[in-house]
Formats: C-alpha cells, structure tokens, sequence
C-alpha cells in the first residue's frame, strides 16, 4: 500500500512539473528583456539633490556600505523641454541619475546633498532616470569643473612644504 502511495505521488508531483512547464512555455518568459532603444528627451531640470537612503530608511544609514550609503537623487522642482515648455507632470517626482561621468559628483556623497541645482540632460521618462549634460549649484559658480586632486599642493623638498 505504501508503494502504490508514493508511486501515485510521484507520479502527480511528474505530471504537476510537465504543466507548469508547458504553461510557462506558452506564456513566454517571465522576465522580459529590456527595449533596445530606450526613448530620451532634451530637459532642463532644477530640483534638489538628496540622499536617498537618509530620506527613505534613516535607521539604515549606519550599516550601509560606503557608495550606497550616499547615493543621490534629484526631486524635481520644475522641468522644461528643449523647446523651453513646462513639463507639469515631473513636479515633485524623484529622477536617478544616470551613472555617467558627468553625474559623478552629484551620484553620490555629501558634496552635494541637499543642495538646488540646475540640470541640463536627457530624460529616460519611462525609466525615471536623468542622464546628466551639465549643472548649475544654485548660488554657485556658472560651471563647475570637479577636480579630484584640488587639494594638493606641489613641493619640492621638506623646507618648502605650506602648512595649513
């Protein structure tokens, strides 16, 4: 009796496996590839920059590893086309920068946190994600030419060292 019950489980967990196997054949995959050309438009962006994991879960901060810990993103104050045209509906919505080189000093860190800027990129709409051109900090200078070695001082010799 005990062979004939695990010979007709076995048998259902077989035929169980086989159809889902089946369905999922006929429904396609799961996970769907993403469109080979995302859809960018011209944007001009103001909005402030803010940390997202001190916003969102304050009480994660301290056991988050270093370039999670501070990673940006930007809430959106007002937005305008290329044409110049107000896009309403970006408004108080959270863009992602796109990890590109002119977005790396405002991806992560405390340089910019909490801070208006004025961005000049490609928006990936759908994506919520900004791909950064250029960037204004508001009050600050026209541009801003990040330089990671602006703190070095060149010496020549132990006598002619500056002291700070």
């Amino acid at each position: 009796m005990k062979r004939v019950s695990v010979f007709a489980m076995l048998a259902m967990a077989l035929l169980l496996s086989y159809y889902v196997g089946q369905s999922e054949a006929e429904e396609g995959p799961i996970v769907q590839a993403a469109p080979e050309a995302a859809v960018s438009v011209a944007v001009t962006i103001t909005g402030k920059n803010y940390c997202l994991l001190c916003a969102l879960a304050k009480g994660d901060v301290v056991g988050a590893t270093h370039p999670f810990a501070k990673l940006n993103a930007l809430k959106v104050t007002e937005a305008k086309g290329a044409d110049g045209k107000v896009l309403a509906q970006l408004a108080g919505k959270t863009l992602h920068y796109l990890p590109n080189k002119n977005a790396e000093a405002l991806l992560s860190g405390d340089t910019h946190a909490g801070k208006d800027l004025t961005i000049t990129g490609r928006l990936f709409l759908a994506e919520s994600t900004l791909a950064v051109e250029s960037f204004k900090v508001k009050g600050g200078p026209v541009e801003i030419e990040w330089d990671e070695g602006w703190g070095e001082l060149p010496v020549g010799t132990l006598s002619t060292q500056q002291a700070l």
